[in-house]
């Protein structure tokens, strides 16, 4: 079973430990960060996408790789610290990692959104500092093997040849061969590489493997498919976040591991951040935050705005506490791909 988890009991936890004070000073306090407190949440993901994109760029550029040092780490680990840091302390910036559109090129937000829900999903299974650093810099780094295949494979408007999926699929082998003598400092990161794209059979035992997949491989594969199937591609409109959900709960059960499953839905939620959504009494709203033990009743912003004695707000509601409201179905626009039996908005 996936452990409870609590936001707050997280953020106390994290606040009390010496690194996250200092995270305050490196990060919030610094107006060179690119997650300083005076910047937007809108502004604080779109730098920490640009700052990714152009470490991964650095990285790549080397033909070869002989060891740690001649791949930018520290500069991962401290992008890693910063996901952690704004998860904790910006409950909106899910809503920005779940915009259907990339903010940047498809490689580099691709990696940096599944760093985002596979930090969420391992907070959620109350992973300690340590084991939650790694597991980001991980997602960040899942798809490494891309970088050694021409963009031509996979930046394009149609759907993947045969010959051209083939290619694409040697990903996995061409990463940990890249990295392969980073095996004893970070046999974890290597595992996640070469495990990820890997999925479990219908008797939930790794298939073409003889060991269990790491724990970092399962919460990321999980998060990798989800954030792939809610962003939209040149070939593709996005899946609304409900719909995917769906997807990978009742089409792949068998293929993702359980407990990851149950971390990711307590996470996330069934109508995860960003999602419009119907209410029963025909008011359209937006989900802005998932409530712990409530899947199916969120904290949403109504879409319309009312006049109060401070100017026109629109209203925020608490679904786990407003027990005559709830989410009654999923509302589409022109960003998502609409399902045959939904209505678009």
């Amino acid at each position: 079973m996936a452990k409870k988890f609590a936001l707050k009991e997280l953020r106390d936890t994290l606040e009390s430990l010496p690194v996250f004070v200092v995270m305050d000073f490196l990060y919030a306090k610094n107006k060179a960060s690119p997650i300083a407190i005076d910047k937007s949440t809108s502004q604080k993901y779109g730098e920490l996408v640009r700052m990714f994109d152009t470490t991964m760029r650095a990285g790549a550029a080397r033909t070869s790789v002989e060891g740690p040092r001649e791949l930018p780490f520290t500069t991962l680990f401290s992008i890693a610290e910063m996901i952690l840091y704004s998860l904790v302390k910006e409950e909106d910036m899910l809503v920005q990692v779940m915009a259907p559109e990339y903010r940047c090129a498809y490689l580099p937000s691709h990696s940096m959104n599944t760093a985002f829900l596979s930090s969420r999903v391992g907070i959620s299974m109350k992973l300690s500092f340590r084991e939650l650093t790694e597991l980001c810099v991980a997602a960040l780094l899942h798809d490494i093997g891309m970088t050694r295949i021409h963009p031509s494979y996979y930046e394009h408007d149609r759907v993947l040849s045969e010959s051209e999926r083939e290619v694409v699929e040697t990903h996995p082998e061409l990463g940990h061969k890249f990295l392969e003598c980073l095996e004893k400092d970070f046999p974890w990161l290597l595992r996640v590489i070469r495990e990820e794209h890997l999925r479990r059979n219908n008797q939930g035992s790794p298939a073409d493997m003889e060991e269990e997949p790491h724990l970092y491989t399962r919460i990321v594969s999980v998060c990798d498919s989800f954030e792939a199937l809610t962003h939209h591609r040149s070939f593709r409109k996005a899946y609304h976040p409900g719909d995917a959900i769906k997807i990978i709960i009742d089409g792949k059960t068998t293929h993702y591991d359980k407990e990851v499953l149950r971390a990711m839905i307590e996470a996330i939620s069934i109508f995860p951040v960003g999602s419009l959504v119907q209410l029963n009494t025909n008011t359209i709203a937006e989900v802005i935050r998932s409530i712990e033990g409530s899947p199916l009743r969120p904290v949403v912003r109504m879409v319309e705005t009312e006049k109060t004695e401070h100017g026109v707000e629109s209203r925020v509601v608490d679904l786990s506490q407003e027990k005559s409201l709830f989410i009654a179905g999923l509302v589409y626009d022109e960003r998502y791909y609409i399902p045959d039996q939904a209505k678009s908005l």
